[in-house]
């Protein structure tokens, strides 16, 4: 009973990332190669990408970038005030500021925006892959718990990714 239950879940999980990167091939492969798809089948991928899941995508994408700007800066200034509180900083906050700017490497500025705008796609196209994998039997209360874990997988292998290219 319990190696069944087991063997579902690795079964059930193994096929998302399948049809993950399927999808993800069959974007690149539409967009190299025109002529290989039917053309009522490509229209039809064209628009539900289109209309679902591209704005979902670049809107997330978008608020993942800005969300992690706005926390860079509130952990920056509450450092700041903290140390200063605590008699541990005796600097100005534009000295501060230009210390750690010092610290960071060319790499850093490139791969800081590159992760949060590849967390937004990941999420947002495991949201929309969730919801249009969908059955009919399918209730609210299995799909959103479904749709988060894989999300937050996908968070964690972007960022395991982009910090061993550091």
């Amino acid at each position: 009973m319990v190696l069944g239950w087991l063997g579902q879940s690795v079964r059930s999980h193994s096929s998302f990332v399948l049809l993950l990167a399927s999808l993800g091939v069959g974007v690149v492969r539409d967009a190299t190669l025109p002529g290989t798809w039917r053309r009522t089948v490509r229209g039809e991928f064209r628009r539900a990408l289109q209309l679902l899941v591209l704005p979902r995508a670049c809107a997330l994408a978008a608020a993942c970038f800005t969300l992690g700007v706005l926390f860079v800066i509130a952990a920056l200034l509450s450092g700041f005030i903290v140390g200063s509180l605590a008699g541990a900083v005796h600097i100005p906050i534009e000295s501060f500021l230009d210390r750690v700017l010092l610290a960071m490497h060319a790499a850093d500025f490139a791969i800081f925006p590159a992760k949060m705008i590849s967390i937004g796609l990941l999420v947002a196209l495991t949201a929309c892959l969730t919801g249009l994998t969908a059955l009919a039997q399918d209730e609210t209360a299995r799909l959103l718990p479904r749709g988060f874990v894989r999300a937050v997988v996908a968070i964690l292998l972007v960022s395991i990714v982009f910090s061993l290219a550091v």
